[in-house]
């Protein structure tokens, strides 16, 4: 399935989509995702991938209070 047509079928802008793909993004909406799993019949785990980043570790300098 292209770009566009996921962009039809889900109603989601081909542009955002694209972004996705790429990984150009700067938060994840969970709207989205669940109309991209919904469309193309998966899981979420399906189509995302975590990496733990132990450069970015949390301390308590980087909490939000």
């Amino acid at each position: 399935m292209n770009i566009y047509r996921l962009s039809v079928l889900t109603g989601i802008n081909w542009s955002v989509i694209k972004k996705y793909v790429k990984g150009s993004l700067y938060r994840t909406d969970l709207d989205i995702l669940s109309r991209i799993c919904f469309v193309l019949n998966c899981k979420l785990e399906d189509i995302i991938h975590y990496e733990n980043n132990s450069e970015n570790k949390m301390d308590s300098k980087n909490i939000i209070k």
